[in-house]
């Protein structure tokens, strides 16, 4: 940015506010990024498979390589030792759960899936695939192997229908 350590500090505060600024306004981007996966016009299959490619694609983009995910890498490192930090990482984690629950819960209205399928389960399976994914991205896995394991589990979790 062309600044000192000091003009960086008067202008955010100190190294911690800065990162809890910089998660903030990371998670805005993130909703922003992911809201049309979320789309209810969208089959489950569709917004499942408009998730994964908007994740690739951020995920791996970086000048530095890849990024990965701000708040998976977060809950490894600074979510640890401090409270206020794994509050917000564990609060960006729920949400993201509320999401896929709402996206599963309208898969099973819409008849997308069987009135008894294990929703708690199949949250927990995307979102353990999307952690996965985080890290996968940013130890550099190469891309067709992350789309594989993506597109496995939207064809577990949202199979095509079959004829008949």
């Amino acid at each position: 940015m062309g600044i000192n350590r000091p003009s960086l500090y008067s202008a955010f505060g100190d190294k911690r506010q800065l990162f809890l600024k910089a998660y903030a306004r990371y998670r805005d981007e993130v909703r922003a990024r992911f809201a049309p996966a979320f789309d209810p016009a969208l089959t489950l299959r569709q917004s499942l498979q408009l998730f994964f490619a908007t994740a690739l694609d951020f995920y791996l983009a970086g000048a530095n390589g890849p990024q990965g995910c701000f708040s998976v890498m977060t809950a490894g490192s600074e979510a640890m030792a401090d409270p206020e930090i794994r509050d917000k990482v564990q609060q960006a984690l729920a949400d993201t759960d509320k999401l896929f629950a709402g996206l599963f819960a309208r898969a099973v209205e819409r008849r997308e899936l069987p009135p008894d399928t294990d929703l708690p389960l199949m949250v927990q399976l995307v979102g353990s695939t999307f952690v996965t994914l985080a890290v996968g991205c940013r130890a550099r896995f190469p891309r067709a192997d992350l789309e594989a394991m993506c597109a496995r589990l939207v064809n577990l979790v949202a199979p095509l229908p079959t004829a008949g």
